[in-house]
């Protein structure tokens, strides 16, 4: 029964993976959108043979030795800050971050950090965001 057990934790990390991958494909449209990677470690392996013990009563040695795993675990689904490409919007009032850094939105109710203003910046507050006294738009360099 081990080895069903082994199996399950390596069809749940493929589960996992398939997930990101797909969470990552619908929204590579998203302005802004940083997308993830599933990362897996081994879990802990039982010695059945050390290596350079005696294989045989010949007096063969294993060279690698023989080790059972029990399977994979998810060690997290980090974030990839990596730049993204610009496009041109046609707009004179649009603004882009070249490298690493973060649009730092302050306004009367909260302090929002984005690296794309315009989601971060509630719908019905759009139209006023260029007026300063609702809005403040500060670049900031964050290293990454």
């Amino acid at each position: 029964m081990r080895a069903l057990d082994t199996a399950a934790t390596g069809m749940a990390a493929q589960d996992l993976k398939v997930q990101v991958i797909a969470g990552n494909i619908a929204n590579m449209g998203t302005t802004g959108f940083k997308s993830q990677r599933a990362e897996f470690q081994d879990l802990i392996y039982e010695h059945v043979q050390r290596i350079g013990a005696q294989a045989s009563e010949n007096g063969n040695i294993l060279p690698v030795g023989i080790e059972i795993g029990s399977g994979v675990k998810t060690v997290g689904t980090p974030r990839l800050m990596t730049q993204g490409s610009f496009a041109q919007t046609g707009n004179t009032l649009d603004v882009a971050i070249q490298g690493s850094g973060w649009f730092k939105i302050l306004s009367m109710a909260a302090q929002l950090v984005s690296n794309d203003a315009m989601a971060a910046v509630p719908s019905s507050d759009r139209a006023n965001l260029l007026r300063v006294v609702d809005f403040n738009i500060h670049f900031t360099h964050v290293r990454v």
